[in-house]
């Protein structure tokens, strides 16, 4: 389901449909922490990152609250531009990477 969707996600980074953009990234973020941490994609929500790695101070969770915060503040900003999706989307294959490392 991940692989299924980088897929959607590369499309819609030349595509220029921001808010399918970051949907897309969002809900893969939530499918891979979900599946790391044994809980349902939608339970995974900023607050709960937040609430979960609340003792790790490291560089991933960071960056993974980092990108929820891009995420939910899309929905307010202007859109994107392909060069900023595809350096989100690299972050994000890196994000997932690490977390399926620890998993």
């Amino acid at each position: 389901m991940i692989k299924a969707g980088f897929r959607d996600l590369q499309s819609l980074t030349k595509s220029g449909e921001s808010d399918a953009f970051f949907a897309a990234t969002f809900r893969i973020l939530q499918l891979q922490i979900g599946d790391l941490l044994d809980r349902p994609a939608p339970s995974i929500t900023a607050e709960a990152i937040a609430e979960l790695f609340h003792t790790d101070e490291s560089e991933l969770r960071r960056r993974i609250q980092t990108l929820f915060d891009r995420c939910d503040q899309a929905r307010y900003a202007p859109e994107q531009s392909t060069t900023e999706r595809e350096s989100i989307v690299k972050n994000l294959e890196t994000i997932v990477s690490e977390l399926q490392n620890r998993g």
